[in-house]
């Protein structure tokens, strides 16, 4: 039997905060399963980009360095290696940004939401890590491995 109200409705639960539609729930879960997997894929794409990934290098970031210095001396022919180098930056820095919004989507409960300022800060931010990067190379807190070894 239904409990009824006193005045002869029955309760309902709509207003509880709580959604016991399937249909609804289905939908949502859809929803962040779609956004985990973008998430996921952006936040590989972007490691694979990365300073992170420094292995790959010479078959990810380098090749398209070289096609962003082509591109750039082709109307500029003397700017071929400074294009080349600026080229690579910005696959390390783009993979840092692609990284940042991969992870942020896969954390969130609800979709991140960006502004017009969202890139303007992710570019900051990966200048602060470059710079952070820089800074520890140049202290000599992070140097290649034969330095950490033993000399003979």
């Amino acid at each position: 039997m239904r409990n009824l109200y006193k005045n002869g409705t029955a309760p309902t639960r709509a207003g509880r905060g709580l959604d016991f539609s399937f249909h609804e729930s289905g939908e949502r879960l859809a929803r962040v399963k779609k956004r985990h997997v973008q998430g996921g894929f952006w936040t590989f794409v972007g490691y694979m980009l990365s300073p992170l990934s420094w292995w790959n290098d010479l078959f990810v970031n380098v090749p398209l360095a070289l096609v962003f210095a082509w591109v750039v001396s082709w109307f500029h022919p003397a700017a071929f290696a400074a294009s080349f180098v600026a080229g690579y930056w910005l696959t390390n820095v783009l993979g840092l940004i692609l990284m940042h919004h991969g992870l942020r989507q896969l954390s969130t409960a609800e979709a991140p939401k960006f502004s017009r300022w969202s890139l303007p800060r992710d570019i900051a931010i990966s200048l602060v890590y470059t710079c952070v990067i820089v800074a520890l190379v140049k202290l000599k807190l992070l140097a290649p491995l034969p330095d950490y070894l033993p000399k003979r």
